[in-house]
């Protein structure tokens, strides 16, 4: 029996499709892609926050209350902290002009770019806090991804 022309088709999309989002995941590996490309650096940024959550939830269940309780205080600051810095280092591209070229498509890039410094420096202050408590097993430091 032959196959017909569209369970082909179909056969050819899916197929497409598997190696096109396959394509994009080994592409976000390279550093390079996901400093410029928009959709990398979301993901990357995207695994850092799972992270920082991941290591927020490992303090919780190894400090003492009144020890958490300020980690719990700290966190919520730094949140709002990091939202108005990027807000505003974002803003600073938000209507700049130089000759032709406008800066304001840049905004987008100031704003995760600060995102991923901000988690990059909150990651390893949760780092310090875990191994300055004696928290076994030792988690390892996080990656330097956002620097510059």
């Amino acid at each position: 029996m032959k196959p017909s022309n569209f369970s082909l088709k179909i056969l050819a999309l899916i197929i497409l499709f598997f190696t096109s989002s396959a394509h994009a995941d080994l592409a976000c590996e390279n550093e390079k892609s996901w400093r410029y490309d928009d959709q990398c650096r979301t993901g990357v940024i995207e695994e850092m926050d799972l992270e920082l959550k991941t290591r927020l939830a490992k303090l919780s269940k190894n400090l003492d209350s009144h020890r958490m309780e300020l980690v719990n205080k700290s966190q919520k600051s730094w949140v709002e902290y990091m939202r108005s810095e990027c807000e505003s280092e974002g803003d600073l591209t938000r209507n700049m002009k130089s000759g032709r070229m406008e800066w304001g498509t840049m905004q987008s890039f100031d704003i995760s770019w600060c995102k991923g410094r901000m988690i990059q420096r909150r990651l390893h202050e949760l780092h310090l806090i875990e191994f300055r408590s004696n928290i076994e097993p030792r988690s390892q430091p996080p990656k330097k991804r956002f620097e510059g």
